[in-house]
């Protein structure tokens, strides 16, 4: 278990901004945690006694991308080909691996029910969801929109 303290010379602060302080600090560190990997957005709400959504707005406001941006173009097309592996052979079974947001998006322009991955991205974007600029430049080149 690890614990953080730090001390910091200010004199006479109410006991409510020190509480307010606290409060921000344990979620910046929380949130760096989560932004390099060492915890997961479930410890994050855990920690931090909130609920996932809040932790995926919280995620945004910290530029911290929903999607895994550590795979390798490689991975990410191996994840797409196995998704339209399970589609090609309808076998929606357990063992269909779980593809991300993204991924859900590419396989519907190969299935011909949209035009432009690259719109829906920007829409997502332009509304607030934090995509990695990999994942953006990986999703644009497997859907052949580059």
């Amino acid at each position: 278990m690890t614990k953080v303290e730090f001390t910091i010379p200010i004199h006479s602060v109410t006991d409510t901004i020190r509480k307010e302080a606290e409060n921000k600090a344990k979620e910046a560190y929380v949130m760096t945690l989560l932004k390099h990997g060492e915890i997961s957005s479930g410890k994050a709400s855990q920690l931090l006694g909130i609920s996932r959504l809040d932790i995926i707005e919280l995620m945004s406001k910290y530029e911290i991308s929903l999607f895994d941006d550590s795979m390798s173009l490689e991975e990410f097309q191996s994840e797409i080909n196995q998704a339209r592996m399970g589609l090609k052979t309808n076998n929606f079974s357990r063992g269909l691996p779980i593809v991300g947001l993204v991924g859900v998006i590419i396989l519907a322009k190969e299935q011909g029910l949209i035009d432009s991955v690259k719109s829906i991205l920007d829409d997502l974007i332009i509304k607030g969801t934090r995509i990695s600029p990999k994942i953006y430049n990986y999703a644009l080149i497997t859907a052949r929109e580059v």
